[in-house]
Order: C-alpha cells, then sequence, then structure tokens
C-alpha cells in the first residue's frame, strides 16, 4: 500500500550492541513508481530524505525498542515533510 512498515528489532539489538549509529532515511513516491509485485515502473518523482545520525549510546544499554521508536519516529517525521511540499 506504500505506508511504512513495522520495523524488526533485530537490527536495532545489532546498532544497541556494537553502538553502530543509525541513519534514518525516508524514501517517499517510490511505490507510485512501482507498485509491489509489478514490473512495470511508472515515470515519477522519488524523493529521499537522510535524517540526524541517532547514537544507540543516547538510550542506554537496554533500550532496544526505545530505539527502535525513535527512529520509526524519525523517518515519519521526514515522510511528512516530503508530503507537505
Amino acid at each position: 500500500d506504500g505506508g511504512m512498515g513495522r520495523f524488526k528489532q533485530g537490527p536495532f539489538h545489532v546498532a544497541s550492541n556494537t553502538q553502530a549509529p543509525i541513519v534514518p532515511m525516508a524514501i517517499d513516491g517510490a511505490y507510485a513508481a512501482k507498485h509491489k509485485g509489478s514490473w512495470l515502473l511508472r515515470p515519477g518523482t522519488i524523493i529521499v530524505r537522510v535524517g540526524e545520525t541517532i547514537y544507540p549510546g543516547d538510550f542506554g544499554p537496554d533500550a532496544v525498542n526505545a530505539l527502535r521508536s525513535a527512529t520509526r519516529g524519525h523517518i515519519a517525521e521526514m515522510l511528512l515533510g516530503t508530503q507537505q511540499k
């Protein structure tokens, strides 16, 4: 449907355990250009936004869910920013 899907915990466990920073990215317009399950490409505009880096150390050692929630929130904000233009 082109909406943002569920975020799985695995990548956030990895980021938390290794202290690897997360760079949230929002991609808007890709679903209109190519629907899931279709090979047909349509002309259109795809907007990619790169967000501020999120550091797992700011969330504590056992804050995987908070890290996942913060990342999802940043991406949702970026997607709202692309739809306002």
